[in-house]
Parts: structure tokens; C-alpha cells; sequence
């Protein structure tokens, strides 16, 4: 694989991929990777911010309320029933987890672009924040303010 990447290749750093010609959309795990190099486009967020969400990212797709009690800070508003303000880790664990992983929860998270992402006040939106299926992280140390499945 040939390769032209400044610094190697780093977390957090947006590169393009080029394969052999070959339809990606029927085995990509046996396609070979022809060249890596340097992406124009970067992400927004730095890539010790994009390492802490991407802990949020993977405790949401794998539905491990553990994992996701561990990234949130407390107290946490979670957007379920008429909303509950959740105290600590051990009334978190109490939550139904079917209605924090909600299919629209779900597919909002699958579906976030972490190049073009934005932080704001409230912190960083996962999800689908048109419809208000969310999980808001703070950018700064990476904990989960808010879930609104």
C-alpha cells in the first residue's frame, strides 16, 4: 500500500482511502487498499475531542448502559417518561435502557458526521438534533450533559 501521510497515520486526522478497482458494495473486506494520504478536509474537533466522544459513540451503538454511565456527568438530564434529572450512576442503572436506546436515538448517532460537527454552549450534538433524538457532550472533558432518546 503506498502511502502519503504527513505524520503518519493519527486519531483524530481525516484521510482518503483509495482501493483496487473493484465494487466496494459486495465484499469490502477482501477489496485490497491501494494509497492513504492526507485529507483537504479536517474534522472541527480536535482529536483528543473526537477520542472522548468517540467513547460516547461506541457506548450508545453497543447499548452498554455501564459504558454510558461511565461518560455521563452527573447530575444528567435524561429526556425520558416527563424527564428525569438522574443523580448518579446507580440511579442511571436503574433506567429502562429500551427507552434511552430508542431506534430513533440510534440511527441519529449512526448517522453523525463527526467532520462537520459542531461545538456550542450546550456542548457537542450526537444524533439527530432536527428531531431532538440526542446525546450532548461536553467538549471539554468529554462527559454526556444530556440524553434525549
Amino acid at each position: 500500500c503506498e502511502h502519503d501521510v504527513a505524520d503518519g497515520v493519527l486519531i483524530g486526522t481525516a484521510y482518503t482511502f483509495t482501493f483496487d478497482d473493484a465494487d466496494l458494495s459486495t465484499d469490502a473486506i477482501t477489496v485490497p487498499l491501494k494509497k492513504i494520504e492526507d485529507s483537504d478536509t479536517q474534522p472541527v474537533l480536535s482529536p483528543d475531542e473526537l477520542g472522548d466522544i468517540g467513547e460516547t459513540l461506541l457506548a450508545v451503538e453497543s447499548k452498554d448502559m455501564t459504558a454510558l454511565s461511565s461518560c455521563v456527568e452527573y447530575p444528567v438530564y435524561v429526556g425520558i417518561d416527563d424527564g428525569v434529572e438522574v443523580k448518579n450512576a446507580d440511579d442511571f442503572m436503574k433506567l429502562d435502557a429500551s427507552k434511552i436506546y430508542t431506534d430513533e436515538l440510534m440511527k441519529g448517532i449512526e448517522t453523525t458526521d463527526l467532520m462537520t460537527i459542531d461545538k456550542s454552549e450546550a456542548g457537542v450534538v450526537l444524533g439527530d438534533a432536527d428531531n431532538g433524538h440526542t446525546v450532548i457532550v461536553n467538549a471539554e472533558d468529554g462527559c454526556i450533559t444530556g440524553i434525549n432518546p
